[in-house]
């Protein structure tokens, strides 16, 4: 049953991404990601780590090929994210839109993993009605649906910040190295893609903690 929450979530997130334009932030991802693969230069990264952002241009294809390429674009030098993203907006503007819409199906795979994660998780821990109803408002939550059909960094998060919790839950109720090694990659996950990933972090260590004492 997850699956077709799966089906569900998926669709829409596809049909109401359709049309869509870009929001404030996306553009400063986007080229977040396209800079550090194709330059192997983390200068615009200031703002976030360069995991999730990467992941969200991997799919892209053409950006090596820009001209001029990104180290002469305006704001380049100065590490000023929203020059750059200005720049390749007004003169590469079309390749711009076609790599945002790349990006945004990177964010929805992570939603989808977020529902089949959930699903999975609750099937093993809830009566087969309770982690159903659980999983659907996971699948149907509009604020994880607005949030999965833009380029940002937020869906890789929550997915983390997740697979921490079940990792930590697992752990206090069967103290085992899998969960230990489980809930520690999960932590190491929200620590490389969101700067806020680490308090998040340091919650999860304490509570352990608090509960091995």
């Amino acid at each position: 049953m997850p699956y077709v929450w799966a089906v569900v979530c998926g669709v829409f997130m596809y049909t109401s991404e359709l049309g869509r334009t870009w929001t404030t932030d996306e553009k400063l991802h986007l080229v977040r990601g396209i800079a550090y693969l194709h330059t192997d230069d983390t200068r615009l990264n200031y703002a976030h780590p360069p995991l999730a952002n990467a992941w969200s241009a991997m799919m892209i294809s053409g950006a090596e090929d820009l001209d001029p390429p990104l180290q002469e674009r305006r704001g380049w030098k100065r590490a000023y994210v929203t020059g750059v993203a200005t720049d390749l907006l007004r003169k590469d503007g079309e390749a711009m839109d076609a790599w945002r819409t790349v990006a945004r199906r990177t964010s929805m795979a992570w939603m989808i993993a977020l529902v089949l994660i959930c699903g999975w998780w609750t099937r093993r821990r809830f009566p087969r009605m309770a982690a159903l109803a659980a999983t659907g408002f996971v699948a149907i939550n509009p604020t994880l649906l607005a949030h999965a059909r833009l380029c940002t960094t937020d869906l890789p998060l929550t997915v983390g910040a997740t697979l921490t919790v079940i990792g930590m839950i697992e752990l206090l109720r069967r103290p085992r190295a899998r969960a230990a090694i489980s809930m520690v990659a999960a932590t190491v996950l929200m620590i490389c893609v969101k700067h806020s990933g680490i308090p998040l972090a340091v919650l999860a260590m304490l509570g352990v903690a608090m509960a091995a004492a």
